[in-house]
């Protein structure tokens, strides 16, 4: 075999190696499926690198423009919120049904912030 082609195959081995090992650490980043028992397949899971929420959409209340939902720990799946928030400021067309729990980025100080937009707490 010429250099050349052991060369070729050495990179082409190496490369697919690294593709690999950031498949499996993307996935294991972005799609936590660690589900707690107490926790319903509804819910979708939102968060970073140090730890998230999982969230589950109940409804929308049309009347008062406020969104229930329930807010799980990560790990154990105890409820940390059941919550009814309204939008913070005005926002772009939100869903008014579950595909407003594929726009969560993360949950902090009684608020959800969204992509384009932020959910607080309902008092």
């Amino acid at each position: 075999m010429s250099p050349k082609i052991k060369h070729f195959l050495f990179l082409f081995i190496f490369t697919a190696v690294i593709l690999v090992i950031i498949k499996i650490e993307f996935k294991s980043f972005n799609d936590n499926s660690e589900r707690p028992d107490k926790v319903p397949k509804t819910a979708v899971w939102s968060g970073g690198v140090d730890g998230g929420y999982w969230f589950d959409f109940v409804n929308y209340n049309k009347k008062n423009k406020v969104y229930s939902i329930i807010i799980f720990e990560e790990i154990n799946g105890e409820v940390v919120l059941n919550g009814k928030f309204i939008q913070k400021g005005s926002c772009d067309k939100l869903p008014l049904d579950k595909k407003i729990l594929k726009m969560i980025n993360y949950f902090a100080n009684n608020e959800i912030v969204l992509s384009n937009c932020i959910l607080i707490k309902a008092e």
